[in-house]
């Protein structure tokens, strides 16, 4: 049987989920078996404006400043600020591979813009607030 996952809320000691016909129904198929839970934080994705502002602002204003293409700059970015992901072959070899923006949280999509900014105000280049850009 695949996985299933499920959201909600702990209240009280206790676990509320936001679907719960759906939750009750796997728990019926599964009555009297041995089941291994994972409960963790839900971690929200970060938003279509943070990479908005991440794009019209930060990698806007790098590329020309620098003058690299915004994909260019964008790459850059991520490989001075990400960390590289580490890819093991099945031979056993590790390779690096490329950070990526697409799965930061919000948080750490924040952290992410906010470290590009220090770096970019150390080069004396002002980078424009989210009020200031127009996307």
């Amino acid at each position: 049987m695949p996985s299933l996952r499920f959201t909600g809320e702990v209240k009280k000691g206790q676990f509320v989920p936001d679907d719960a016909v759906r939750w009750s129904a796997a728990l019926g198929k599964l009555a009297g078996r041995r089941v291994l839970v994972d409960v963790h934080r839900e971690v929200k994705s970060h938003s279509s404006n943070q990479r908005r502002y991440y794009f019209a602002a930060v990698v806007a204003t790098v590329a020309a400043w620098s003058g690299h293409t915004k994909e260019e700059t964008h790459y850059f970015l991520k490989k001075k600020f990400l960390p590289s992901p580490e890819i093991v072959l099945p031979t056993g070899e590790v390779v690096e591979g490329e950070p990526s923006t697409k799965k930061l949280s919000s948080e750490e999509m924040s952290e992410y813009i906010t470290r590009c900014i220090a770096w970019a105000g150390e080069c004396e280049l002002p980078i424009p607030g989210p009020n200031e850009i127009v996307y």
